[in-house]
């Protein structure tokens, strides 16, 4: 661990003793709430907390993480960049904040936001994956890659940085390096729709029948997920055609 990520901890660690139990309860609540997308139980919750300890940092973050759920920027902005000026070190309330900023447009803010961060903490993959992914988002293509080679340097196993960096290689034109990397997934997340749906889109990449028989499970086991439904569904019906099964891939389609 880097020494910026141990002081981050015992700073949050120390900032967690601080709270009464009452006030520790109501944050977990918070994220609780958070975590199953109901924004508006977490800001209730979360305007309780704070009138029991005003300076909370962590509430203030997650504050600002609802009314950006709920596609309030500007009121998200005030939140986090509270936080922030209490917690100035704090790499995850930065990122917050660069993401609410950017959100709003404020794109040149975000970005710098987001530089911060990856200087406090460079060993954050999500860091640099958002970095990278606005990077993108605002045409710097080969600097968006630079940002997501990093966070795989961080973290290998960041799935949404090696799908973002598939998909510029692709632009790029090098398939081969985008299929390595939509299969390095595939082999730890075998239901990955974004991958399956990203490795059938390269035009020189043919699935074979194994790669059918695993979406075919892959489908089984997707219940509840309209959008992966359909990514894996489209999926089969490209590995069914590469292997000449038009009828079969016209009926999944």
């Amino acid at each position: 661990m880097s020494g910026s990520a141990e002081r981050a901890g015992a700073e949050k660690s120390a900032r967690m003793r601080s709270l009464s139990p009452t006030a520790l309860r109501l944050l977990g609540e918070a994220e609780a709430a958070l975590a199953g997308r109901r924004a508006d139980v977490a800001e209730r919750v979360l305007v309780g907390m704070l009138a029991l300890a005003p300076r909370s940092v962590d509430a203030l973050r997650l504050l600002g993480r609802a009314r950006l759920m709920q596609g309030d920027a500007a009121q998200a902005i005030e939140f986090l960049g509270r936080a922030s000026d209490l917690a100035p070190t704090d790499a995850l309330v930065r990122m917050e904040l660069g993401i609410a900023q950017f959100q709003r447009g404020e794109v040149e803010a975000a970005l710098a936001s987001l530089q911060n961060v990856c200087e406090l903490a460079p060993g954050m993959a999500s860091a640099w994956f958002n970095r990278g992914r606005m990077l993108r988002l605002k045409g710097d293509v080969a600097a968006a890659r630079d940002a997501l080679q990093r966070a795989l340097e961080a973290d290998c196993e960041h799935v949404p940085s090696r799908i973002l960096l598939a998909e510029i290689v692709t632009g790029y034109g090098d398939a081969a390096a985008a299929a390595s990397h939509y299969r390095y997934i595939l082999r730890r997340h075998p239901d990955d729709a974004k991958a399956w749906f990203g490795l059938a889109n390269l035009k020189t990449e043919k699935l074979g029948s194994e790669d059918a028989d695993r979406l075919r499970d892959a489908l089984r086991r997707c219940k509840a997920d309209d959008e992966a439904r359909v990514a894996l569904g489209f999926s089969l019906a490209k590995a069914l055609e590469d292997q000449g099964r038009h009828i079969e891939s016209f009926d999944v389609l």
